[in-house]
Formats: C-alpha cells, sequence, structure tokens
C-alpha cells in the first residue's frame, strides 16, 4: 500500500469518528476513497456507527492498526454498548494491547521531557514532548514544526516547549525537506496515537523548513487548522520548490507568514508580501496574512513564536496554546549526541550567544531582561553560575532588554570578564544576584 493511500485512510478516521454517509462503500479502490474522504472531511460526515466495523476491517487488513484503534476508541465513546464495537474490540484485543504497551513507553518518555526518536517506520527521525500533565483522554493541539538548516529538531523543539510545552503536543522532525510524504505520515500517527485534536493540527517551520511547511498544507489544506513560517515568505525563491496549483475552489486555510525586522537571509517589502498575498488569492488561497516580529535577526525564532504565532494559533483554533516550560539541555535528550555526531549539527547557534554559551528569550515578567532558556553545561555562562531560568538585566552596567543590545554589548567587549546582573526565581522570591562571566573567544 503506498502513501497516498495510508493517508487518504488515516484521514478518514481523524475526521468521522464512524462516521459514513449510506451511501459509501469502502473498498480498496485508492481513488474512489480518495474522492470520498475529502467530501467527509469538509462535511464532517454523518453518524453511522454500523459502518464501523468495514471501516476497522479494512485499516487492520492494510496494518494500519494505530488508525483503527483510534476508530475504534472514538466509537466506544458515541456508542459504549454497541454489540459489534464490543465484539471488535476482542477480536483485536491482542493487536491493540500490544499498541498500548508502546504508547505508554512513548509517553513515559516524552512527558514533560523531550525524548528523541529514530523511527524508520516513518522514514524520518523526529523529536516529540508532551505536556506534562498529558492524557489521551483530553485532546490536545498538535504543532509540527520543521526547523531550518541552522538548527536540529532538538534545538526547535526547545523554541517550541519554551512557548507551548503546557498545552499543545509537539513534534519536530529532522530534516523535513524533501520528505514531505513521510511528515505527513507522522502527523497522521501522532494524531491517532495521542489523540490529538483533528481539528487543531498546525504546521509550521523556521527558514528552510518553511517550504515543507508550504508544500504539505498546501497539498491537505483540508487536514490542517493553519500553516505558519517564521523567516520564510514564499517569495520566488521558495516558490521553485513547492508544487502549489491553482484550486477551482476558494480555500479558506489560514497561512501566516512571519518576517524578522533584522532578518538578513529574508529580506522583504510591503510590495512585495502584498504581491505575495495576490499570489496566494489568485491560486484560491483567501486567508494569508504576514506580520513581522520587531527587532529579531534570522535566528531568532523565539520571537516570533511568542509574539505573533502563539496568537496567531489561539485565534485561528480558539484553543489555549500558549504557556510554556523551561527545557533542559538538549544534549541531555535521549539520542541527541548520538544524532549530532552523525549529522555533525551544531548544538548552539549564533555566533555572539555562541561567546557566553547561552540561548535567550526576552521577557518583562517577573524582571525585564533576557531569560536564559538554554545553554552549554560547562560553558562560560554555566561557569560563572548562570542557570536556565535566570534572567539577565545587566551587562557591565547597562541594562538588556533585547537581545540585539546584549549583542552588541559582546561584539564590543574588550575586557576579559563581563559583570552580569540577573534575577533567579526561588520559590516565590525574586533574588538580585551579580557575577562574572568570562566569555570565549567567538568562532
Amino acid at each position: 500500500m503506498n502513501l497516498k493511500h495510508f493517508f487518504i485512510r488515516v484521514i478518514l478516521c481523524l475526521c468521522v469518528v464512524g462516521t459514513v454517509s449510506t451511501q459509501i462503500a469502502f473498498t480498496d479502490n485508492e481513488d474512489k476513497i480518495f474522492d470520498t474522504v475529502f467530501k467527509l472531511i469538509k462535511d464532517r460526515g454523518v453518524k453511522d456507527s454500523e459502518k464501523v466495523p468495514e471501516l476497522l476491517r479494512s485499516l487492520v487488513k492494510n496494518n494500519e492498526v494505530w488508525a483503527a484503534k483510534w476508530v475504534l476508541d472514538r466509537a466506544k465513546e458515541v456508542t459504549p454498548e454497541n454489540q459489534q464495537i464490543i465484539s471488535l474490540t476482542n477480536e483485536y484485543a491482542d493487536k491493540f494491547t500490544e499498541l498500548e504497551k508502546e504508547r505508554t513507553a512513548l509517553i513515559s518518555k516524552a512527558k514533560g521531557e523531550a525524548s528523541y526518536f529514530n523511527e524508520s517506520r516513518f522514514g524520518i527521525s523526529f523529536t516529540l514532548f508532551l505536556p506534562p500533565n498529558f492524557d489521551t483522554n483530553k485532546q490536545l493541539p498538535l504543532i509540527i514544526f520543521n526547523h531550518g538548516a541552522g538548527y536540529d529538531g532538538p534545538l526547535a523543539m526547545i523554541a517550541l516547549q519554551t512557548e507551548f510545552g503546557k498545552n499543545a503536543i509537539l513534534i519536530c522532525p529532522t530534516n523535513a525537506v524533501e520528505h514531505n510524504d513521510e511528515v505527513i505520515k507522522l502527523t497522521c500517527w501522532a494524531v491517532c496515537a495521542f489523540n490529538a485534536d483533528p481539528t487543531a493540527i498546525f504546521v509550521g517551520g523556521h527558514s528552510l523548513g518553511g517550504v515543507p511547511s508550504y508544500s504539505i498544507a498546501l497539498q491537505y489544506p483540508e487536514i490542517f487548522a493553519g500553516v505558519f513560517t517564521v523567516f520564510c515568505p514564499f517569495n520566488e525563491q521558495v516558490r521553485q520548490h513547492v508544487q502549489i496549483e491553482k484550486r477551482t475552489e476558494k480555500i479558506n486555510l489560514p497561512i501566516l507568514m512571519v518576517l524578522g525586522e533584522l532578518d538578513k537571509a529574508f529580506s522583504y517589502s510591503k510590495e512585495e508580501m502584498d504581491d505575495i498575498q495576490a499570489y496566494f488569492e489568485e491560486l484560491g488561497y483567501t486567508n494569508t496574512k504576514y506580520e513581522v516580529t520587531k527587532q529579531a535577526n534570522h535566528m531568532e525564532v523565539y520571537k516570533a513564536l511568542s509574539l505573533n504565532v502563539g496568537p496567531w494559533m489561539e485565534k485561528v483554533s480558539g484553543k489555549k496554546i500558549i504557556g510554556g516550560i523551561l527545557p533542559k539541555d538538549p544534549s541531555k535528550i535521549p539520542g541527541y549526541t548520538e544524532m549530532t555526531k552523525k549529522t555533525g549539527q551544531s548544538q548552539q547557534n549564533g555566533k555572539p550567544l555562541m561567546k557566553l554559551g547561552i540561548l535567550v528569550k526576552e521577557v518583562t515578567d517577573p524582571a525585564s531582561g533576557l531569560q536564559i532558556i538554554n545553554m552549554i553545561q560547562n560553558g562560560p555562562a554555566w561557569q560563572s553560575g548562570l542557570r536556565i531560568g535566570d534572567i539577565i538585566t545587566s551587562i557591565n552596567g547597562t541594562n538588556i532588554s533585547s537581545t540585539e543590545e546584549l549583542r552588541q554589548i559582546l561584539k564590543t567587549n574588550e575586557e576579559e570578564k563581563l559583570s552580569c546582573t540577573y534575577k533567579r526565581i526561588d520559590g516565590t522570591e525574586l533574588k538580585e544576584m551579580k557575577t562574572n562571566v568570562a566569555p570565549r573567544t567567538a568562532r
């Protein structure tokens, strides 16, 4: 069975809980299923538990057991006393028991802590994070985020986790460019395995990761609640790598393009962005917009997620999504060190911040400054006593509230050590502390 067939069958499960119109018969005819699925997605189907057995057996026959389990669980919620449903539960008990063991193991690894998986069944590795209060009985939004060339999956996960780790299921595929089908397959599996909210599935990407994000969402616009790109406008350069066809009907897929005010990798003008919106409109996509993240360069994904993407996702879906959790050092993520050795990818990005060995985000609460959201153990900042969660408020007596201010200080600094004032949350108390940091030479 090819991937197209897989996707069609699984998406059918996501959007209809044993729901089909009485005119539909499930067969192995791919074209018939394909035509039917999108009608069901559009109409949200009609409740008909009598059709569940036929769908379930078809999925199991084609080894889509996760999808079958998802359908059965949803059907049991609607008609728990249905004898056919009870019979099917017993019939596939052994298969479903194995799936529950697999799900329990996945949850134990990724609940409250990012975990890296090298899964051959999807053809792509990925980093997974589940909220600390994750419960399969509570449907949560799902965010698929494709990293750019300067990041890798675990580093991209740090950005996501810091902004949305409390309220969403987060997945960062590794090197999604030219792996659109694999990402789609991974998305379907995640919805089935973790009972994600099928009405709140978002796909997005940073920089080069925006390319597969456009491709995937524009190929299956009925499936996604929205697509967002961070510092990757849909310009001529990007369009060359995205297959997109003119729609005969208007598509209301929310599309957000976030631009960085200080981004030198993707420059833009209002005229260019207006042209891009007109281009989307001509193709049938009527719900596009762009926003500019103030004082953000190409690597400051955190700003865009916090200021632009988070509020947009909540508005689009009507779901609670914003709310983050400070991550651990990515080198401690299981499997990550082995992956970085194999791919040669770095564990930090941005030369000025490499001098201190930290990644930061701008905050105003509980104090104004730069909060450390990740750091290299035994790096300069670590050795000085700074830790994740600390808020740097001044360097050498100069107050700082933006990463650009910190970069300028690091760029012009000629002293061997920097005097750093920071604030640390200690229980309910916010303590002001000082230390000296010896920056290392930028590479």
